[in-house]
């Protein structure tokens, strides 16, 4: 017996696990020499798009280590991100490298200046982001999963 809400509908799309990249919530944590997994999550493409994902093929998994963005994202999850979405805008979640350190935080365009700010309030404060800084918004945090 199966309930009609328990089945699938739509179509799932795999997307790429990248265990040997992590992201940061804190000073940062380097990903030199980062590969792709193939083993990965499964998503409903729609849920995908309606998170304003355009293209699948542009999406990755990372697990992400720290405590600056707890309580939204905790020590130990995971999150899904659309690598072409790379504008900061407040609010938003994105994982970016400075240096060779990934960090996840909030980014949002203050003039000339990228501001980057952690969730947690007890975190440390980190320098806004100006062009000519060694920096890349690999992209936006879409989703996150962990343990309660």
């Amino acid at each position: 017996h199966n309930s009609k809400g328990l089945e699938p509908e739509g179509n799932f799309r795999p997307i790429p696990m990248h265990y040997a990249m992590s992201g940061a919530m804190g000073a940062g944590r380097s990903n030199e020499g980062s590969t792709i997994d193939s083993i990965g999550l499964m998503f409903r493409e729609r849920s995908l798009s309606d998170a304003g994902v355009r293209n699948f093929d542009m999406c990755g998994i990372i697990p992400v280590v720290g405590d600056s963005m707890a309580e939204l994202i905790m020590d130990g999850d995971v999150v899904l991100i659309d690598y072409t979405q790379k504008k900061p805008k407040h609010g938003h979640v994105f994982a970016v490298r400075i240096g060779t350190d990934v960090c996840i935080k909030y980014l949002s365009r203050a003039g000339s200046v990228i501001e980057v700010r952690s969730h947690n309030p007890d975190a440390a404060h980190m320098q806004p982001l100006k062009e000519g800084d060694d920096f890349e918004i690999i992209g936006r945090i879409l989703w996150r999963a962990g343990f309660l």
